[in-house]
């Protein structure tokens, strides 16, 4: 019976979030929500940015415990995800409100622990506190 229950609990969670994912949409980045659950499935390019991520990941340190990272044009924040997984802290900066507000709604989903922020912006003057990445 709580199997039951269970089941249709995750139902209506996977249908609440791909109502959502619908509100927010057009997507360009494919996230791939906890669930599994994607945010732009039939991607023209593919599961957009996650096999270019497979490329570069090995590049990147498994740790970034007290890295700053600055993620520009940020998107709906695929980057600032996987690198605040990793323990960075991340600032993701876009011009385009709509691909900002995928991103905030898209970091509420992932285990991040406040480590992302985003923030319209245009340019970027990096002065004398410089990121690690």
């Amino acid at each position: 019976m709580l199997g039951l229950l269970h089941d249709g609990i995750n139902r209506n969670r996977r249908t609440r979030l791909k109502s959502e994912i619908s509100r927010l949409a057009p997507w360009f980045h494919n996230l791939h929500m906890p669930d599994g659950t994607q945010t732009a499935p039939d991607h023209a390019l593919g599961d957009f940015p996650s096999y270019k991520w497979r490329e570069i990941a090995a590049f990147l340190p498994e740790d970034l415990t007290g890295w700053s990272v600055l993620d520009i044009g940020c998107n709906a924040g695929f980057y600032s995800f996987q690198l605040a997984s990793r323990g960075a802290n991340v600032e993701g900066i876009d011009s385009n409100l709509h691909y900002l507000s995928q991103a905030k709604w898209a970091s509420k989903h992932f285990d991040v622990k406040n480590r992302v922020h985003f923030e319209k912006k245009t340019g970027v003057r990096i002065g004398p506190k410089q990121k690690d990445l």
